[in-house]
This record gives C-alpha cells, sequence and structure tokens, in this order.
C-alpha cells in the first residue's frame, strides 16, 4: 500500500489485528444438503435426454460443467418480465460451489444488466448449489427477471460464466468465449425502452479558505472544523435492498479536490492490500470523475475500510470482449499526490462486533489527474459519479450511488451528476470553534506566512 503520502488510521487492538492475519480470511461456507422434498422439486429441472436448444453455446468450464445452450420464453421488451432457461451439463462429480454470472450487454449503447445468480435459485431459494451437481446431470436452469425499463433497444448479448469469489472457473474448449473466460450467448433483440428517465443530480462545491487548506491533514477522521460547514449529499439504493447511510462531502482548494465520506455499517471489512487489486468484488467507495464531459478521458477511484487504493485513468468506458485487458491497461496508471486516509469506527473484519461506520478523505491534486478542465474555473460543470458496495456476507451485495441511473453500467459518463465549483466558504475558522491541534495548525500557518513576508525582496 505504499505510496508516498498515504497514510491510514486503523483503531484496532493488537489482539484484533493478529486474529485478522490468522483467522479472518475468507471462509468456505458450510455444505448444506438437500432434502427428499428439495430433490424431488429439483428432479423437475434435471433432464434425462440432452435438449436442442434455439441458442446452443457449448462452452466448457474446466473439467466439470458445460453450458450447453439457452431458450428464452416470452420477448424481450424493456420493463417487461422475461425467461431464460439455461442448460447446463455436469462433465463430471462437480467439487466446487460456483456462482453463475450473466452480463447481459447491449451492443448498440454502453448498457449492462447483472444477472447473477446461483442454479435455480428463484425456485430453490439458492440452496442447489453446484456441488450438488453429479456427472451426467443436465440442468435446467431457469431464470425469470424483468428488463430494466431504460434498456436500449436493439441487439443485446448475454456473457456468462462461472465464479466464487474472485475466481472464475476457466473455459477449457473452442467454444464461443471471451479471454476471460466468459461464454458468449447469442446475439438477442430488445424492444428498448426511455432512456433518461431519472434526472441527474447536480451539486455545487465550495473553495476552502487558506486557513481552511492550511488546518487540513488528511487522517480520514473528518474532524477539521470546517467539514461542518460543507453541505453534504446522500447515496442512493442503485440495488439489493441497501440500508445504510452513506454521506458525501466535497470542496476544492486552488491545487487540490477534496472529498469526505461517512458509511454506516454494522460489518466492515476488507481483505484487499495491494494497489490497484479489484477492490470491487468487496466492500468499497468508487468515485469517477469526468470534467470533461461523456466521450473524454475520466479518473476512477477507489478506497477499501484497509484504505487500499484503485486509481485507473479511461480514454473510454471499457466495453466489448476485451473489457478486462481495457481495465488493466487503466489501473497501470497511478495519480501522483493522491492522499487517501480511512478512519474505522468499529473492529474492522471481526464479525462478532456491531461496528458503526467508516470514514473517508481523499485530497485529490488536479495536476496528477492529468484531465482536461482540471483546474475548474466557477464556470466549470464536471461529470461526477460516487457509488458505494456493502457486503453483508459473500453472497449479498448493497450497491448505493449519487446517480442512479446508470443501468447497471457504472462507467455511464452520459448519466453522471454534475459538480459546479461555487464560492468561498462564508464562515471561516476562529479559534475559538477550533480544537486545539487546528488551533496550532493555524497558527503555524499564519506564522510562515508573515515569516514570508518579512523576508527582503531580491
Amino acid at each position: 500500500m505504499g505510496s508516498q503520502g498515504f497514510r491510514i488510521h486503523r483503531w484496532t487492538s493488537i489482539i484484533a489485528l493478529a486474529l485478522f492475519l490468522f483467522g479472518c480470511q475468507k471462509i468456505e461456507q458450510p455444505r448444506t444438503e438437500l432434502t427428499q422434498s428439495q430433490w424431488r422439486n429439483i428432479q423437475e429441472h434435471l433432464l434425462d435426454e440432452p435438449p436442442e436448444p434455439e441458442h446452443p453455446i457449448g462452452v466448457q468450464f474446466g473439467d466439470e460443467i458445460e453450458l450447453i445452450g439457452l431458450d428464452v420464453e416470452g420477448e424481450l421488451r424493456a420493463g417487461q418480465e422475461v425467461t431464460f432457461i439455461w442448460y447446463w451439463r455436469a462433465l463430471s462429480d462437480v467439487n466446487q460451489d460456483w456462482r453463475i454470472f450473466v452480463h447481459f450487454d447491449s451492443q448498440e449503447a454502453r448498457h449492462r444488466q447483472n444477472l447473477d445468480h446461483y442454479p435455480l435459485g428463484a425456485q430453490m431459494n439458492d440452496v442447489f448449489r453446484t456441488y450438488h451437481w453429479k456427472e451426467g446431470h443436465i440442468i435446467e436452469d431457469v431464470q425469470t427477471f424483468t428488463v430494466m425499463e431504460d434498456y436500449p433497444g436493439g441487439d443485446a448479448v448475454p456473457y456468462v460464466g462461472l465464479f466464487r469469489g474472485d475466481t472464475r472457473s476457466p473455459v477449457s474448449n473452442s467454444g464461443p468465449s471471451t479471454d476471460d473466460n466468459r461464454a458468449i450467448g447469442p446475439t438477442l433483440t430488445i424492444i428498448g425502452g426511455q432512456t433518461g428517465q431519472l434526472e441527474a443530480p447536480g451539486h455545487t462545491i465550495p473553495r476552502l479558505t487558506t486557513e481552511h487548506a492550511a488546518a487540513f491533514t488528511v487522517d480520514g477522521r473528518l474532524d477539521e472544523a470546517f467539514w461542518r460547514d460543507i453541505p453534504s449529499f446522500q447515496l442512493s439504493p442503485i440495488s439489493g435492498g441497501a440500508a445504510y447511510s452513506t454521506s458525501i462531502k466535497a470542496a476544492y482548494t486552488e491545487d487540490a479536490l477534496i472529498i469526505g465520506a461517512r458509511l454506516e455499517d454494522e460489518h466492515i471489512w476488507a481483505t484487499k492490500e495491494n494497489r490497484d487489486e479489484d477492490l470491487w468484488n468487496e466492500e468499497v467507495l468508487e468515485v469517477f470523475l469526468a470534467p470533461g464531459g461523456a466521450g473524454s478521458p475520466y479518473v476512477e477511484l477507489q478506497v477499501n475500510p484497509l484504505g487500499t487504493i484503485f486509481d485507473a485513468r479511461f480514454e473510454s468506458p471499457p466495453s466489448g470482449a476485451d473489457r478486462s485487458a481495457q481495465i488493466d491497461e487503466a489501473r497501470a496508471w497511478n495519480l501522483d499526490g493522491l492522499e487517501v486516509a480511512v478512519h474505522v469506527e468499529g473492529e474492522l473484519n471481526d464479525s462478532s462486533h456491531r461496528d458503526e461506520f467508516w470514514t473517508v478523505e481523499m485530497k485529490i491534486p488536479f495536476e496528477g489527474l492529468q484531465l482536461k478542465g482540471a483546474p475548474p474555473s466557477q464556470d466549470d460543470q464536471w461529470k461526477v459519479n460516487i457509488y458505494r458496495f456493502d457486503r453483508p456476507d459473500d453472497n449479498t451485495t448493497h450497491a448505493y450511488g449519487w446517480a442512479t441511473n446508470v443501468g447497471g453500467n457504472f462507467h455511464r459518463v452520459d448519466r453522471f451528476g454534475s459538480w459546479s465549483f461555487g464560492s468561498a466558504l462564508t464562515r471561516a475558522p476562529s479559534l475559538s470553534n477550533l480544537n486545539q491541534r487546528d488551533r496550532d495548525r493555524l497558527r503555524n500557518s499564519i506564522r510562515k506566512d508573515i515569516d514570508q513576508n518579512l523576508q527582503p525582496r531580491q
């Protein structure tokens, strides 16, 4: 995690840290046995003969599973219910607990609907796992869902695979697939819905005074006096029945953007410690900054409760079969001068403790962004979005966003909200309402300015 200027403050005991290092790694969930009643219900979806689906696929994952093909029941129309029937074959007894991911991607616009699920998840309440599959089983995996109301019309393709945690099952044959182990499904035609139904939000962020900027230290605590005077906005649920409050504040100085976040959470956890890992697979806060608007380069920043950073610069939103390669190219870039810190009010990675919240402070130098329009003037508007993923357990994801009308594709810059850049905060800090640490900082800053002004001019 060691980039210069990066500090992390975690208030956990030595005992808790030891528990994390040796005992708090991800553990396999205990495997469940199916009841006789459940097995009887499953028999309806175990076929005696291989099917002849309308859309054959024929992609094998490892030496265990084959995706035979897909049938579609119902009209593919935005806002309406439709059923996908996936046909799977167990090539051998399956030992792993795989989950199925489906990236249902529009080919007309950058738009994705995620349809991740366990086999027969809706019918069997997620209890029929792949480790129940035996050699020769042919599974009729029925998945009924509602196409997003704003799904664009035209061609769409489902990309399908198997995953557990951060691992995908490899494609092992020459069937239609991508380099990142996704089977390529059929090209389907969608009758599109109305886009842009939700108005993108707007927000004006204030400029910090010189005194404010001098009093600011990136320690993740949000305890400087000026934070109280900065207006906040909330993230709203996107999916998963999200329930926690996520409050965001932002301001700017002559040379940097300042962001603070407070994320309520009863179980705060993270395992990824290396810069630019796939933080989005765990609990994370994500910030997207696009000063030039849609069609221009933009930056994505992420931080997890451990304080680990992901930073990437995209020339355009990733899409298509080489999407993973595009993401890897973007994350090879580092934002020079970025400062990020996290504070956890609770016991990190301790599921037995009821936590309260975690807070984040970011100082993002305009020069390091390397984007047109940074630094901003008061006449500028940036396209911005902020997301949060909360994961109470390995099988549950709660997603939040500021602009939520992104249609399952978090890189929809055209649907981001807008930030305007306002004047200085109206109430400057006074020594009377600063804590002792901030008073000392302010006095030292003033003393330094006086000393510099007293130096003879050349």
